[in-house]
């Protein structure tokens, strides 16, 4: 069973304020059978298809853990919460079960860490990926980096070129997530820093999804071992006061979002 703040789940997101919980995965041997009882019919079916044990795993404690989410911030149980889609797949809170609750949400996970974005009233996007050697960033950077960028990474040393193309990968599918265009846009249409700044700038975007101005990006303080990107509307960053700190559930969620004021993400323990 999936255990949460329920109080402080419910007064952490408020309008405009994006909220990001990170929470490890189970292993191969670990029992999640108690994670499924609120899915969906469409949702078991979906975990069904999954052929890698692994991957089954992932996918319901995601969407189960989602589903709890969502139900300690509209006050109803997981399983009654009614998901919807975009015509580019982009899932929504149905108007049956929102309660007249604009709550927008966003979901990414690698390896064996996840993260949930969610904010009252504004769009949002996460993305993570882990820095993990054998990955081939070279491979990447020829699907995702406009021409500028892979001039601005080549005078970097090997080391941050590979971190380079990484934060560049994963802050531009922040954007396109946080937007809902799916992959009806080039990558290597959406400009951004590829610099190591927690407050990258989002640079350019194809004028049929936008304004680059409309939209700010984030860089999340995920460890050593993987990298992270927020992408919210600029109006969102700029009216709110948005830091970082622990919501100190029973299963280690922590809380983030980007803080507008400063340059950096600060992070800030509370108690139960």
């Amino acid at each position: 069973m999936i255990e949460l703040a329920g109080h402080r789940t419910r007064q952490m997101v408020t309008d405009n304020v994006a909220s990001i919980f990170q929470f490890q995965l189970p292993g191969e041997e670990d029992c999640i059978e108690p994670f499924g009882h609120c899915l969906s019919d469409d949702e078991i079916n979906r975990a069904e298809s999954f052929r890698v044990r692994r991957a089954k795993q992932h996918y319901i404690h995601v969407r189960a853990t989602l589903r709890h989410l969502l139900g300690l911030i509209l006050e109803i149980a997981p399983q009654d919460v009614v998901f919807g889609y975009s015509p580019t797949g982009k899932p929504f809170i149905s108007e049956a079960t929102s309660g007249g609750r604009t709550i927008q949400f966003n979901v990414s996970h690698c390896d064996d860490v996840a993260l949930i974005g969610i904010c009252e009233g504004a769009e949002i996007g996460v993305d993570i990926e882990s820095i993990d050697q054998r990955i081939e960033v070279d491979e990447i950077a020829a699907l995702v980096l406009a021409q500028n960028e892979l001039a601005g990474i080549s005078r970097y040393t090997a080391r941050e070129r590979r971190l380079g193309i990484l934060r560049a990968w994963i802050r531009k599918e922040a954007i396109v997530k946080a937007i809902g265009c799916g992959f009806s846009v080039d990558p290597r249409d959406i400009v951004v820093d590829i610099g190591p700044q927690a407050r990258p700038e989002l640079i350019e975007l194809p004028e049929e999804i936008g304004k680059a101005s409309t939209w700010k990006v984030f860089d999340l303080p995920l460890g050593l071992s993987h990298v992270g990107a927020l992408a919210v509307p600029s109006l969102v960053a700029s009216k709110s006061t948005i830091g970082v700190s622990d919501i100190c559930p029973v299963d280690g969620y922590s809380r983030i979002v980007a803080l507008a004021s400063t340059t950096t993400l600060q992070r800030a323990d509370c108690e139960d």
